[in-house]
């Protein structure tokens, strides 16, 4: 181009990535780049800041009127738990070395995309046969709770009535993971149960799934039944979250993308349920969600130590964990039918 001495010159490119797209960007950029991130995070953090004004009013309602504002509780920790995550976010973008904080994210794309390719390639060739049943019993037994009477009498027939626990009635331990509170609890449990059981069919052997399921229910209630002497219990995220234990210790010593991706959400998981136990404390049963987590990393250990030598007799054992609660979904509805009437 002409300068104002009358020269040509070549035109100049901010940077030669721009004229191949293949090229890394160079260092100048890839530090305005990340500068700008920086601010953007700080920018949203102080959008969101005046969020925990209203969560600490939230809080103090819950806790002055917990029969009444107990739920709001959720809305204080959801908020806190966000705002905390962004602060976070900046704090550690800050720290980071803008080079290698592009050639880490350049890594993880790459072993992401390939983890997505191979977890789309075995979800496509297997199908979650057990988990489906599963899901199937549970919700056939909730569906015969839901047309028979008021939730108390189905509580009263099948649930976790802990003095009755104690006093011989430790069938309750299973009958009360059939049954749900409502059809938003129903479907949470139900639908969380088909992704983490899909994971174990996928990357491991069909059976584990009602193994794990049944010691995680069984787990979660017995937990409960001494921990919580008050309230009654019902629902299967003892089970449920008996399968993310058992998924984060199967998955904790192997190698690869797709091990450090099951660890990843696992601890996601656990941590989610964690926080929402926390805030809804007075109507969710945390004693129970900790008894499955627990009792699903304890099975997932054994499988570990003992799994390539006695591949044979766990598979049995998870054939007779699905007998027992194929049992236990026919003795559970007989329970509801005829004790409430």
């Amino acid at each position: 181009m002409t300068t104002t001495l009358g020269r040509i010159e070549p035109a100049r490119v901010a940077d030669p990535a721009l004229l191949d797209p293949e090229a890394l960007p160079s260092d100048h950029v890839l530090r305005e780049l990340h500068d700008d991130l920086v601010a953007q995070k700080r920018r949203a953090l102080l959008r969101a800041s005046p969020l925990l004004l209203l969560a600490a009013f939230a809080a103090i309602g819950a806790v002055s009127d917990p029969a009444h504002l107990s739920g709001l509780m959720i809305f204080c920790a959801v908020t806190t738990t966000m705002i905390g995550q962004v602060g976070y976010e900046w704090v550690a973008l800050r720290r980071l070395d803008p080079l290698e904080h592009y050639r880490r994210e350049q890594r993880f794309d790459a072993q992401q995309r390939a983890h997505q390719i191979a977890y789309f390639e075995r979800m496509a060739a297997i199908r979650p046969y057990v988990s489906i049943s599963l899901v199937a019993l549970i919700i056939g037994v909730s569906i015969v709770e839901f047309a028979s009477g008021p939730l108390t009498q189905s509580v009263q027939a099948a649930g976790l009535v802990k003095p009755a626990t104690r006093a011989g009635q430790w069938w309750r331990l299973l009958t009360a993971s059939y049954l749900h509170g409502s059809l938003f609890h129903l479907l949470a449990n139900t639908n969380a149960l088909l992704i983490l059981g899909r994971l174990v069919e996928t990357y491991d052997r069909r059976l584990r799934v009602p193994l794990v399921y049944l010691a995680g229910a069984i787990g979660g209630c017995l937990l409960s039944t001494f921990a919580d002497s008050g309230r009654a219990s019902i629902g299967a995220s003892g089970g449920v979250i008996a399968l993310a234990g058992y998924l984060l210790v199967v998955a904790g010593s192997s190698a690869g993308v797709t091990a450090a991706w099951i660890r990843k959400q696992m601890l996601s998981i656990l941590a989610s349920t964690a926080v929402l136990g926390v805030a809804a404390f007075m109507f969710i049963d945390n004693a129970g969600h900790l008894g499955g987590a627990v009792t699903g990393a304890l099975v997932g250990w054994i499988v570990k130590r003992i799994g390539g030598r006695y591949r044979w007799q766990l598979d049995g054992a998870g054939l007779a964990a699905g007998v027992v609660l194929a049992a236990g979904a026919v003795f559970t509805v007989l329970r509801l039918v005829f004790a409430i009437k």
